[in-house]
């Protein structure tokens, strides 16, 4: 209890600020840590690492890899994700322009379909762009990537992919 007294100070004006914020948010700034040495200090390799990626790997660790409560007080922004995806603007290009929940779906597929060792390799890599690196590490090219994403992310909210992405 002291703990949570000194994450979440009684004084807050705003109630949205409170434990699980606070949790959640040190969870996420914490995992920046190990991805920025990893991602900056490799003496050749892209630097050009998109938003979504950096945000949404710190975030999909915090609402995905901690607690079922920090889940659900973002579910509402997470329901966003899926709303665009069931609208037919679930494409990379849409979805990552939210770089905090976007980019945890985004991470939490790319988790699930290439696994955690090609996602670190995909951090470390020494491929000059992150699309190089996505091709090398991945084995795919961007436009398979994005459309594995699709795929998955119908899947994964109950969207039809056949009805709302198949090329014609």
């Amino acid at each position: 209890m002291l703990f949570n007294k000194a994450l979440a100070p009684s004084d807050q004006t705003n109630p949205y600020y409170d434990t699980l914020w606070y949790q959640k948010n040190i969870i996420h700034e914490y995992t920046h840590l190990p991805f920025y040495h990893d991602l900056y200090s490799k003496p050749q390799g892209y630097k050009d690492c998109p938003s979504w990626f950096s945000q949404g790997l710190a975030e999909y660790f915090a609402m995905f890899c901690s607690t079922s409560s920090i889940l659900q007080k973002y579910e509402w922004a997470l329901s966003e994700i899926k709303n665009m995806v069931k609208n037919g603007d679930g494409y990379l290009m849409f979805v990552g322009g939210d770089m905090y929940y976007g980019g945890a779906y985004i991470v939490k597929y790319m988790y699930e379909v290439y696994g955690q060792d090609k996602v670190v390799n995909l951090i470390k890599s020494n491929a000059l762009s992150f699309s190089q690196a996505i091709n090398k590490e991945l084995n795919v090219t961007s436009g398979e990537f994005e459309d594995e994403w699709l795929k998955w992310a119908c899947k994964e909210f109950d969207a039809d992919y056949e009805q709302l992405y198949a090329p014609e």
